[in-house]
């Protein structure tokens, strides 16, 4: 989706630097509501946020302000104050001034303005919405909201006191002129020193860590703030401001029972969603249980009037338990959808079968459930999505996946770290898997369908040469090993598969 570069001035005269989305079907003159967003503890805009940017821009009739937070990513710091440094008093305040930039351009509605928040900054929207009168609808996803109870159940005692010791000694540091002392965001062992000492933890950021420009390190000061800040301190006050918190119900970084208990002194009107998973699956914006309850509470006095997404727009689906065919008996033809519009062999927004030499593409019994081609008992069902934000082209009947066309996997049934379905995803050991947790390689493939358009060939037959494209650990190649797991290969491998059309779970 296109968007555009901007770049704004905080209050101290600092340059935040981000992007602005907006629906592709809109006019430019066209003022519409905006929501901001920004981003949790040291990540940066790249890590979804672009995705969910691009979610809700395609349906919704809104635009979208993000942008990194001052000290990373694109953004400057304040002369004379270290990068990697994060300042509730600071990042709240420029939530503000995102505000009053999105408030200036000529293509936004200056009095339909809502914010956005996960983790850290999940917390920051609870405070900012309640001091901030401007803001007309407060969404709050894994919210950060009480400093002191959520270091308690991060950090253990016995570190603690070797912290408020270090703490001291760098006080005295900067004040003698020294550099800050710093730590580490996340360690691969979690019993050693770091911000978020967690293998979730590791895992997301390690992941962002090796294809983006994200530092594994804040100063110390950053930790000794977050345990005295308590953003849920207002939220009483976001009344008569609309609320929505999201909560993951296996949250160890942010946990639950400390988000409901500050869900429970907010005041009306206010939404609660909980969803199944750890606090990095709330960056899978695939899960539309998350992102469905948006038009129930955006009021029509709110950011913007919404009416119910109508099921033939194709948005990510909703996920459920699959209803596996099994034992297969041929004549059932694997229950293909032969209805007489679907005339092509790919088409994005269905779902589909993979088979290959005669066997259907399922999983182990790991918990990550490493695909592999077996009896069909086993097998999975797929649906074929253009985007990850939409599974089919925007205003067009024209759903056919052509020739050299990209596409991304859903996985209807997930596995045990993405319970409610997710995209198809690649790890560094170069199995296949359906993404979960923090470790999301999303595989980029690209279809050659050389002989699919040969008048012979019935549709539903024809067979898909499956090429990786990008996104995945090697990026290089795909193949079916001896062993019959999907896997990663080198010099450009790629696989011959035949996809086979089922009724989507959802039908």
């Amino acid at each position: 989706m296109p968007r555009d570069n901007i770049e704004f001035q905080t209050a101290d005269h600092v340059t935040l630097r981000g992007w602005f989305f907006r629906p592709p079907t809109k006019a430019p003159e066209t003022r519409l509501p905006c929501l901001v967003m920004s981003h949790g503890f040291s990540a940066l805009k790249e890590m979804e946020l672009d995705t969910f940017a691009e979610y809700f821009t395609q349906n919704l009739p809104i635009s979208c302000l993000v942008y990194d937070n001052r000290g990373f990513g694109d953004s400057d710091t304040k002369e004379g104050q270290p990068r990697h440094e994060i300042l509730p008093s600071q990042q709240t305040s420029d939530i503000s001034d995102a505000i009053t930039y999105a408030q200036s351009r000529a293509d936004v509605d200056p009095d339909r303005i809502g914010i956005w928040g996960s983790s850290y900054s999940g917390g920051h929207v609870l405070w900012v919405g309640a001091v901030d009168r401007r803001v007309k609808v407060v969404l709050s996803q894994v919210p950060f909201v009480d400093g002191w109870q959520n270091m308690g159940r991060l950090i253990r005692p016995d570190i603690m006191e070797a912290l408020n010791k270090s703490y001291q000694e760098d006080r005295l540091a900067r004040a003698a002129g020294k550099p800050p002392a710093t730590m580490k965001v996340v360690d691969e062992d979690p019993l050693k020193p770091s911000a978020l000492p967690t293998p979730d933890s590791y895992q997301f950021f390690h992941g962002w860590e090796v294809k983006s420009n994200w530092k594994n390190e804040v100063t110390l000061k950053s930790l000794e703030a977050l345990r005295g800040y308590v953003p849920s301190t207002h939220i009483a006050h976001i009344s008569l401001t609309p609320l929505l918190m999201t909560v993951a119900d296996n949250d160890v970084i942010t946990p639950a029972d400390i988000a409901l208990e500050a869900y429970s002194r907010a005041r009306e009107p206010k939404k609660l969603h909980i969803f199944p998973g750890g606090h990095f699956d709330g960056y899978a914006v695939v899960q539309c249980g998350y992102a469905n309850p948006y038009p129930g509470v955006l009021p029509e006095d709110g950011v913007a009037v919404v009416e119910d997404i109508p099921e033939n727009q194709a948005s990510i689906p909703y996920m459920g338990e699959e209803q596996v065919l099994s034992p297969y008996d041929p004549s059932d033809d694997l229950a293909l959808d032969t209805s007489a519009d679907s005339n092509h062999t790919l088409q994005y927004g269905e779902c589909y079968k993979v088979q290959a030499d005669g066997n259907w593409l399922g999983s182990d019994s790991n918990p990550w459930n490493y695909y592999l081609f077996g009896g069909y008992s086993n097998s999975r069902t797929f649906q074929v999505c253009r985007l990850m934000s939409s599974c089919q082209r925007q205003n067009t009947q024209d759903q056919e996946v052509r020739h050299r066309g990209h596409l991304y996997l859903w996985d209807f049934r997930g596995n045990h770290y993405s319970r409610n379905g997710e995209f198809v995803a690649n790890n560094n050991r170069g199995y296949f898997y359906p993404a979960g947790l923090s470790a999301r390689n999303y595989a980029y493939f690209e279809a050659h369908m050389e002989d699919c358009d040969d008048i012979t060939h019935s549709k539903d037959t024809c067979y898909i040469n499956l090429v990786l494209v990008g996104q995945a650990s090697n990026n290089n190649g795909i193949e079916i090993r001896s062993n019959n797991y999907l896997a990663n290969a080198y010099n450009g491998k790629s696989v011959t598969v035949q996809f086979r059309r089922v009724k989507c779970l959802l039908d």
